[in-house]
C-alpha cells in the first residue's frame, strides 16, 4: 500500500464513525449514486433474465410498455440485453438478433435509436456513453447512437457513442464504428471505413 493510502487509512481510523463514514464513503454522494446504480443494475439484470424465459407474446407486451418506442412487426430474439429500456427506440419491421447489447445513458439522457427495416445480427453492441480520458477524473460523456432506415449491421460489430449509420448502409462483421457512416455505404474494419457504395434495387 502506498504512503498516501496508509496516511488516509490512519486518519480515518481516528475519526468518529459518522465522520469516518462521510469521508470514507458511506454517506458520500458518489457512494450513494453508485449504490443507486447498482440497485437499478440488479433489477435490470433480473428483468432481462426474466425476459429470456417468457413466451414471445408476453415479451412483446413488455417491450411495448417499457421501450422508448417499438414499431410494428419487430423481432427481438432471446438473450438480448438492454439497459435503460426507455432510452431505446426500435422502428417497424426491424430485427434484433441473439446476444445484442444496448447501453444508452440515463443521467446523460443519451439514446439508442434504431430505424425501420433494420437488421442487427447477433452479438452487436451499442455503447452510447464512455469516459473522457483527457480529464484525470475521467467524467462520463455520451452521445446518441442512430441507425437509420434499411440498414444492416453485421455480427459482432461495436457502435460507439455519437455515431449515425446513414440509411441503406451496411456495416461489416466485427467492425468498430467510431465515426458516422454516410447513407448508401458499405463500411468495414477497425476502425470502420467506407469501402464502397451500396447499390439497392
Amino acid at each position: 500500500m502506498s504512503k498516501q493510502y496508509e496516511n488516509l487509512s490512519e486518519s480515518l481510523s481516528n475519526l468518529p464513525f459518522k465522520e469516518r463514514s462521510v469521508k470514507g464513503g458511506l454517506f458520500n454522494s458518489k457512494y450513494l449514486r453508485n449504490n443507486l446504480f447498482l440497485t437499478y443494475s440488479y433489477f435490470s439484470t433480473l428483468a432481462n433474465g426474466l425476459l429470456d424465459v417468457l413466451p414471445h407474446f408476453v415479451r412483446n407486451v413488455f417491450f411495448k410498455l417499457f421501450l422508448g418506442r417499438l414499431g410494428k412487426d419487430c423481432l427481438i430474439d432471446y438473450k438480448v440485453y438492454m439497459r435503460y429500456f426507455k432510452r431505446i427506440s426500435i422502428g417497424s419491421n426491424s430485427a434484433i438478433n441473439r446476444g445484442c447489447e444496448f447501453y444508452p445513458s440515463h443521467h446523460l439522457k443519451k439514446n439508442i435509436i434504431i430505424g425501420n427495416n433494420v437488421v442487427i445480427s447477433p452479438n452487436v453492441k451499442f455503447f452510447a456513453a464512455s469516459q473522457d480520458y483527457k480529464e484525470s477524473n475521467m467524467p462520463d460523456i455520451g452521445e446518441d447512437i442512430i441507425v437509420e432506415d434499411n440498414c444492416y449491421i453485421c455480427a459482432g460489430s461495436i457502435l460507439l457513442q455519437g455515431v449515425k449509420i446513414g440509411q441503406n448502409s451496411v456495416v461489416g462483421a466485427g467492425s468498430v464504428v467510431t465515426r458516422s457512416i454516410p447513407p448508401n455505404s458499405v463500411a468495414v474494419g477497425v476502425p470502420c471505413r467506407v469501402i464502397k457504395t451500396r447499390k439497392t434495387t
